[in-house]
C-alpha cells in the first residue's frame, strides 16, 4: 500500500444524543444499519478522560464569568454583567451575527454555527485500505481481531496524544469502532481559554487562533510577488480561520495515521516480522466521504442479495417440506451464492419451479385454516368471557376498597373527636377548680372586712393590706439588673 490518510471532520451537535442512538452499537435498537458488524462488537472501545466533567466545565466557563462579574459589580458595571456563561456566550454570538433580508423585507438575524462544544471524528484511512490491512496481516499469521485491536489501540493514543498536545482543546470522552467500515473515534470535544479580557472562549475558531495564531504568511501583491516594508523585510500576515482549520487537520490527521502505524509496527514484530506501514498522504475530506458512500453501497446491496437468497431458500423449503440451500454450481444452470445481478438472473427459473408447488401448500394451509378456524372462534369468545369477568371483578375490588377507605377516615374521624371532648372536659374542670378558689377568697375577705369593721379597725385593715399586696409585688418582680460601676467621674 503506498499511502493512506487520517480525516479529521467536527460539528456542533449533542454527544449523548449521539451517545444513545449510535455510540454504544447495540444491535437490539439498531439492527438494520448494514455498516454494523456486531459480532466484532467487543473490539470497540470507550475512554473517559475527565472523571468529574462538572468541575470541569465549571473551571474553565463558569468561574472566569464569576470572576468577571466580581469586578464589574466593584465598579459598579451592571450592564456588562452575565447570568451564566450561556447568557455570555450567546450575547457574543448575537453581537457578531449580520442582518439580512428576509422573505418579508424585514431585517432578521443570519444564524452563526459557534459553539465550545464539538463532535469529533477521526477516521483512520477507508474501507479499502483497511480491507488490505487485514489481508497483509493474514498473510503474516494473524487473526482479524488481532489486527483490529492494533488498530483500535493506535486510535486510543492519538486520542490520548491530541489531550496531551493541545492546551486549548481536550477530548473528554470518546469511542472507537472498528466494526463499522473504516476504524474511526467520536469524541466529545470542548475548546477552552480566556481572551485577552479575561473572558472564556465560546467557540472552537478561538481556540485554534490561540494554537495556530503564530504561524504567520508572507504576503503577496496581485502580480504574486512577496510584499516588502521599506527595509525590504517581508510583510506577514496572521492566518485566516480557513488557515488555522487546514493547520489543525493536517497536524490531527498526521497524528491519527503515526499513532495507528506505530501499533501496526508493533504488532508485526510480535512475530518478527518487518512491516512498512503506509505513509501518510493528505486526501481532501470530500474524497473521504466518497469512499464511504461506495463501500455503503455495495453494503447495501450485499445485504440485500443475502436477503433474496434466504427468501428463496423459505419458498422452496416450504414447497418441497424440507429445508434445502439454493445454491450455484460451476456450470451456471442453478443459483450460486456469489453476486446480486446472478440472484436476480436466476429467480425465473427458480420461481418455475417452486411457484406452483408453493401455491398447492399454500391452499393446503388455507384448508387446514378453515377447519380450525370454528375452534380459535370459541377460543376467543372464551378469552372474551373471561376478561369480561375479570373487569367486574376488578371493578368491584375497586368498590371495596372505596369503603374501606372511607370507614378507615370515618374512625379517625371519631378518635378525633373524642380527643377534643377530653380536652374540654380537663379545661372545664380546670375552670372550675380555679372559680372555686375565686369564692373562698372572697367569703375570707368579706369575712375579715366585716370583723375589723365591728372592732371599729378598718384604718388597720386597709393599711395591712395595702402591705401585703406590698409584699407580694416584690415577691414576683424580677430584680433590675446591677449597674456597671465605671469608676469614679473625673
Amino acid at each position: 500500500m503506498a499511502g493512506i490518510t487520517g480525516s479529521t471532520n467536527t460539528q456542533i451537535g449533542n454527544y449523548f444524543e449521539l451517545k444513545a442512538a449510535h455510540l454504544e452499537h447495540d444491535e437490539e435498537k439498531y439492527n438494520n444499519n448494514f455498516d454494523i458488524d456486531y459480532s466484532l462488537k467487543h473490539l470497540n472501545t470507550n475512554h473517559v478522560h475527565v472523571e468529574n466533567f462538572d468541575d470541569f466545565y465549571y473551571q474553565k466557563y463558569e468561574k472566569p464569568i464569576e470572576e468577571k462579574n466580581a469586578k464589574h459589580k466593584e465598579r459598579r458595571q451592571y450592564g456588562r454583567m452575565h447570568k451564566d456563561f450561556n447568557d455570555y456566550k450567546q450575547k457574543q454570538i448575537n453581537s457578531g451575527r449580520r442582518k439580512k433580508k428576509g422573505k418579508n423585507g424585514k431585517d432578521i438575524m443570519a444564524t452563526s454555527e459557534k459553539d465550545e462544544n464539538r463532535l469529533a471524528l477521526f477516521r483512520y484511512g477507508s474501507f479499502e485500505d483497511q480491507q488490505q490491512i487485514l489481508i497483509d496481516f493474514k498473510n503474516m499469521g494473524f487473526t482479524k481481531e488481532e489486527t483490529l485491536r492494533a488498530i483500535a489501540k493506535g486510535l486510543d493514543d492519538h486520542v490520548e496524544n491530541f489531550n496531551k498536545k493541545h492546551t486549548n482543546m481536550k477530548v473528554v470522552e470518546h469511542f472507537t469502532h472498528v466494526n463499522e467500515g473504516s476504524a474511526h473515534s467520536h469524541g466529545n470535544l470542548y475548546s477552552y481559554g480566556l481572551d485577552k479580557n479575561g473572558n472564556p472562549f465560546y467557540d472552537i475558531n478561538q481556540a485554534l487562533r490561540a494554537e495556530y495564531g503564530d504561524r504567520t504568511k508572507a504576503q503577496m501583491d496581485k502580480n504574486g510577488k512577496f510584499k516588502r516594508d521599506k527595509d525590504g523585510n517581508l510583510i506577514e500576515r496572521k492566518p485566516n480561520v480557513k488557515e488555522l482549520w487546514k493547520h489543525f487537520r493536517n497536524d490531527t490527521d498526521r497524528s491519527i495515521v503515526e499513532s495507528v502505524n506505530k501499533e501496526l509496527v508493533g504488532l508485526a514484530k510480535t512475530k518478527d516480522k518487518d512491516y512498512t506501514p503506509p505513509r501518510f498522504i493528505r486526501k481532501e475530506a470530500k474524497d473521504v466521504g466518497d469512499e464511504h458512500d461506495r463501500y455503503k453501497e455495495d453494503k447495501k446491496r450485499e445485504e440485500s442479495r443475502k436477503i433474496t437468497v434466504k427468501s428463496l431458500n423459505k419458498m422452496f423449503s416450504v414447497a418441497h417440506g424440507r429445508k434445502t440451500e439454493i445454491t450455484f454450481k460451476p456450470d451456471n444452470s442453478k443459483l450460486k451464492d456469489k453476486s446480486y445481478d446472478e440472484v436476480m438472473r436466476a429467480v425465473p427459473i427458480i420461481l418455475g419451479h417452486v411457484v406452483e408447488p408453493f401455491v398447492q401448500q399454500m391452499e393446503k394451509q388455507r384448508q387446514r385454516y378453515d377447519e380450525l378456524k370454528p375452534k380459535v372462534d370459541e377460543f376467543e369468545q372464551r378469552e372474551n368471557e373471561l376478561n369480561e369477568r375479570e373487569s367486574k371483578i376488578n371493578s368491584k375490588e375497586l368498590e371495596l376498597n372505596q369503603r374501606e377507605d372511607t370507614l378507615n377516615n370515618r374512625e379517625i374521624d371519631i378518635v378525633t373527636r373524642d380527643i377534643n371532648l377530653e380536652k374540654r372536659i380537663n379545661n372545664f374542670n380546670d375552670f372550675v377548680k380555679d372559680n372555686r378558689k375565686v369564692n373562698l377568697s372572697r367569703i375570707l375577705y368579706d369575712d375579715v372586712y366585716n370583723t375589723h369593721k365591728k372592732r371599729g379597725e378598718l384604718d388597720y385593715f386597709h393599711e395591712r393590706l395595702e402591705m401585703l399586696e406590698q409584699e407580694e409585688y416584690r415577691s414576683t418582680a424580677k430584680p433590675k439588673p446591677k449597674e456597671k460601676d465605671f469608676g469614679p467621674e473625673l
